[in-house]
C-alpha cells in the first residue's frame, strides 16, 4: 500500500509539472518555473495534496545525480579550464558579499551570532543543479557564460561546505549534543552532487567508445529532462510552504532583498573585473542567483543541529524557492541578447571568409 501511495504521488507530481512546464514554455518562459509552481500548488501552500517524506527526498537526490551527470558529460573540461580564472574571481566576490551582508542584516533582526552567520551562508549559495538545468534549458551550457557560471557555482558550493564545517561545531554549547550522523549524511549528499558533476566532466567521454557513448548519453538525457528534472523542480515547490512565513514577513523580505541584490550585484562586479561585457555580466549575476536544492540541504543541517528553528528554516526554503524561480526569468533577456550578439559575430566572421574567398578567386 505504501509503494502504491509513493507511485501515485510521483505520477501526480510528474504529470502536473510536465503540463505546467509546457504551458510556461508556450508562453516563452522557462519550463522549470511552471514545474516549481506545480509543486507549490500540490504542496502545503495551496491544496496540501502531497507532502515531502523520505521516499520523495531520496528520489529528489537521484534526480540531482542525473542532472549533474548530464551536465558534466555535456561540458568540455578544456573550456572549463579556460573559464577557471574568471570563475574564481566571480565566485569569491559573489560568495563573500551576500555572506557578509546577510550575516549583518540577520543580526539586526535579533538573531544570535551563529544563526546570523548561518543565514548569511544560505544567502551566499549558488545551487549547482539549478544552474545546470537553467543553462541547458537556455542552450548555453557549453558557452563561455555557461562554463564560467558552472565553474563558479562549483567553487561557491565548495566554499559553503568548508564554512559549514566551521559553523556547525559553534552550535554545540556545554552539554548540547550534535547528531553527527545526520550532519554527515547531509554534508556527504551536498559533496556528492559536486563530485558527480566533476567526475562526469572528467571521465564521462572516456567510459565508452564514441558511438556507444552518444547512444547512452541520449538515453540519459531523455530520462533526465523527461522524468527527473520535472520531479526535481516539483519537489522544490512542494518543500515551500507560504503559510509558515506569514508571521515573519519583515525578516523574509529583508533577507530576500539582500539575497537577490547582493548576489546579482556581486556577480556582475566579478564578471566585469573578468572583462565580460555589461550584458554578459548581468547574465552571469542573475544566473548565480538560483539556490534551490543546495540551500535546502544545508538549511536541513542547520535545522537538525538546532542552529535554525522551524521559522528560520521556512524562511530559508522560501528564499530558495523565490530565487530559483527568479534566476531564469531575470537572466532570460540578457541571455537572449548574448545569443544575438554571438550570432552576429558568427555571421560577420562567415561574411569576412566569403569576402576573402572572392578577393582571392574573383569571378
Amino acid at each position: 500500500m505504501e509503494i502504491m501511495h509513493i507511485f501515485l504521488n510521483i505520477i501526480v507530481i510528474l504529470a502536473s509539472a510536465r503540463i505546467l512546464g509546457q504551458v510556461f514554455r508556450r508562453m516563452k518562459q522557462p519550463a522549470l518555473v511552471g514545474e516549481i509552481l506545480a509543486g507549490m500548488i500540490l504542496g502545503p501552500t495551496l491544496f496540501g495534496i502531497i507532502h515531502t517524506d523520505e521516499s520523495l527526498n531520496v528520489l529528489g537526490s537521484v534526480a540531482v545525480f542525473f542532472l549533474m551527470l548530464v551536465a558534466g558529460v555535456e561540458m568540455d573540461i578544456r573550456e572549463i579550464k579556460k573559464a577557471s580564472k574568471s570563475a574564481v574571481i566571480i565566485s569569491l566576490i559573489a560568495f563573500t558579499v551576500p555572506f557578509l551582508t546577510g550575516t549583518q542584516v540577520a543580526s539586526l533582526f535579533g538573531l544570535s551570532t551563529v544563526q546570523s552567520i548561518f543565514m548569511g551562508l544560505l544567502l551566499s549559495i549558488t545551487a549547482l543543479p539549478v544552474s545546470a538545468i537553467i543553462l541547458m534549458e537556455f542552450g548555453i551550457l557549453k558557452s563561455k557564460i555557461g562554463n564560467t557560471v558552472m565553474t563558479a557555482a562549483v567553487i561557491n558550493d565548495i566554499i559553503a561546505l568548508a564554512i559549514l564545517v566551521i559553523i556547525v561545531p559553534l552550535s554545540a554549547n556545554g552539554d548540547s549534543h550534535l547528531d553527527v550522523t545526520k550532519i554527515g549524511v547531509s554534508a556527504i549528499k551536498v559533496g556528492a552532487f559536486i563530485s558527480v558533476f566533476v567526475a562526469s566532466l572528467i571521465f564521462g567521454k572516456k567510459l565508452f567508445p564514441k558511438k556507444e557513448s552518444n547512444r547512452a548519453h541520449s538515453i540519459v538525457s531523455v530520462l533526465t529532462f523527461g522524468f527527473f528534472a520535472p520531479l526535481f523542480f516539483g519537489f522544490i515547490g512542494i518543500e515551500f510552504n507560504a503559510k509558515s512565513i506569514v508571521d515573519y514577513i519583515p525578516l523574509f523580505v529583508a533577507l530576500l532583498a539582500v539575497a537577490i541584490t547582493t548576489k546579482i550585484g556581486s556577480g556582475f562586479v566579478g564578471a566585469k573585473i573578468s572583462k565580460f561585457s555589461n550584458n554578459d555580466s548581468l547574465a552571469i549575476g542573475t544566473l548565480m542567483n538560483g539556490r534551490g536544492m543546495m540551500e535546502l540541504a544545508i538549511a536541513a543541517i542547520g535545522l537538525s543541529v538546532g542552529i535554525l528553528d522551524t521559522s528560520l528554516f521556512s524562511i530559508a526554503v522560501a528564499i530558495g524557492f523565490v530565487t530559483t524561480i527568479l534566476a531564469p526569468l531575470l537572466a532570460r533577456p540578457f541571455i537572449n541578447k548574448a545569443k544575438l550578439s554571438e550570432s552576429s559575430k558568427v555571421t560577420e566572421s562567415e561574411t569576412e571568409k566569403v569576402s576573402d574567398k572572392y578577393l582571392v578567386n574573383p569571378l
